[in-house]
């Protein structure tokens, strides 16, 4: 006969190891209900999504940056994430997250909103990841605010006309001259930091861009990569040293 321990201990590992089916189970059930509610697209990947309001703007594609507003629900309603609880929308590259993002802001247009139902395979699988349990359904909804294009050049001509994306945000406001009068230029001080990290984001990614485009060529190519990032550089670094001068001088000033 097995002792109280010994059962409760194999009672405990069956249920550890019967947890991925169970979960399993439980997804396809989901995917299976909510494919026949109205307005559900399913695709071939698994994901399934419904449009709550169309967008007027561009379709981003893979590698382009977008600026969203999102949600983050677990079936059960449980919150594990939210930019419009924080009240700020977040931006990425759309290649650089999860494949069920990548592939769902692809059905959207620039000021559209949909609700995504990811499964566990195109999000993050068997992992644990924060709040998240493993082999989670995840349910976004999706506000996509703006797109920008990355547009990487793909041949050695187009490497030799690229530009860098210049910043755009107009000269920093000016410091008053002491804290009690900070409070005048707040608003245009966090839409001009704001717009600053924005760029930041963006020419990066076109940098890193670039650089797959050089990896992917040849010695001409790679030749040419090179010399348009040294041409760049300096220009991009004078837009964001004075960037990173003005955000510096600003958070100092508001700490006294």
């Amino acid at each position: 006969m097995y002792s109280a321990k010994t059962l409760k201990i194999v009672g405990l590992l069956a249920c550890f190891l019967n947890l991925a089916p169970v979960a399993a189970n439980e997804g396809k059930a989901f995917f299976e209900d909510n494919a026949k509610k109205p307005g559900v697209v399913s695709t071939d990947s698994g994901l399934q999504y419904k449009i709550i309001k169309e967008g007027t703007g561009v379709s981003p594609k893979a590698a382009d940056l977008v600026q969203v507003h999102y949600h983050g629900t677990l079936p059960n309603g449980d919150v594990f994430d939210s930019s419009v609880k924080r009240g700020k929308p977040t931006s990425f590259a759309l290649n650089q997250v999860i494949k069920g993002w990548t592939e769902g802001l692809q059905t959207m247009k620039q000021g559209g909103k949909t609700i995504f139902y990811i499964p566990p395979g195109i999000a993050y699988g068997e992992r644990e990841v924060g709040p998240i349990p493993a082999n989670s359904t995840l349910i976004f909804e999706v506000e996509l605010l703006k797109v920008s294009p990355m547009n990487m050049p793909k041949t050695l001509a187009e490497v030799q006309a690229f530009k860098l994306a210049s910043m755009g945000c107009g000269k920093p406001p000016v410091l008053p001259g002491d804290k009690s009068q900070l409070a005048s230029i707040k608003a245009a001080a966090e839409e001009y930091t704001a717009c600053a990290r924005e760029y930041y984001k963006h020419v990066s990614m076109q940098m890193d861009g670039l650089i797959q485009v050089a990896q992917g060529g040849n010695e001409a190519m790679r030749d040419a990569v090179l010399d348009k990032l040294r041409e760049s550089k300096k220009s991009v670094a004078a837009q964001l040293d004075a960037a990173v001068a003005f955000v510096k001088s600003y958070e100092e000033m508001k700490a006294l």
